[in-house]
């Protein structure tokens, strides 16, 4: 598990690595108004520098390198584990989806503060100029939360992947139950915003997806805490088991 999520981590920090020192080699030392932020819609909202925003591209490839190795020793630090090492394939998912996500970022965002710092303007600054890329983007983010949802019921307890309420985490059942649920949600809510991906345009897609995305959570959240209530064998303080009976 440690050495295939190492294998992809490499991978990606040596990509973002390489963009950073394509950013730095092409970007004029006179650049004044270079986009590092960007809207929902793709346009950027936030300017900076040629050289703060070389500087500030640097932290990527660190953040992935950081990001990479608390990954890695979460196994070693985790309490549960065992149940860490038997949830593999839904770390793992997790872990090459973040620094997937993150090399994505990276290489969308350089081609346009080039070219803000050529002197261009209008849609070449966009982080996902034209449909496509944005329909793409969309699939792919959708493709992960299906994949995600589909290891979720396999998932045993830990700290530091699943749906992690204060209820999954003193109730084995309440553990079971809200992944199997919340894995099923996911894969449902993957499988629609693949389907918007193609067939909606721009903010509508995007919500789509994102508002089955935060029902999803706020459901499994909301029925690990009633499965919780249910489980007789459930972990509870000692300000229940001193409190009368009614």
């Amino acid at each position: 598990m440690i050495r295939i999520g190492m294998l992809v981590s490499t991978v990606c920090i040596t990509i973002m690595c390489g963009l950073w020192y394509w950013l730095a080699r092409e970007m004029p030392a006179d650049a004044t108004s270079v986009p590092v932020h960007w809207g929902l819609n793709g346009a950027p909202d936030r300017f900076v520098s040629g050289a703060d925003a070389i500087l500030g591209f640097g932290l990527l490839p660190v953040s992935g390198a950081i990001l990479a190795i608390v990954l890695a020793l979460a196994p070693l630090l985790d309490p549960f584990r065992d149940n860490l090492r038997r949830s593999a394939r839904g770390y793992l998912i997790a872990w090459a989806g973040g620094m997937i996500a993150l090399t994505a970022v990276a290489a969308g965002s350089v081609p346009a503060m080039l070219a803000a710092g050529a002197g261009e303007t209008g849609a070449s600054l966009s982080l996902f100029a034209g449909e496509w890329p944005a329909r793409i983007m969309l699939a792919v983010t959708a493709m992960f939360i299906l994949l995600l949802g589909d290891a979720l019921p396999k998932t045993r307890k830990n700290f530091f992947i699943g749906v992690r309420t204060p209820w999954t985490l003193t109730s084995d059942l309440a553990w079971e139950k809200t992944h199997r649920l919340t894995g099923r949600l996911f894969v449902l809510t993957g499988l629609w915003g693949l389907v918007a991906a193609f067939w909606l345009k721009g903010m509508a897609a995007a919500l789509a997806l994102g508002v089955p995305m935060i029902a999803s959570v706020l459901i499994a959240v909301v029925y690990s805490f009633l499965v919780w209530r249910r489980d007789p064998e459930r972990q509870i303080s000692a300000s229940e088991l001193s409190a009368p009976e009614r």
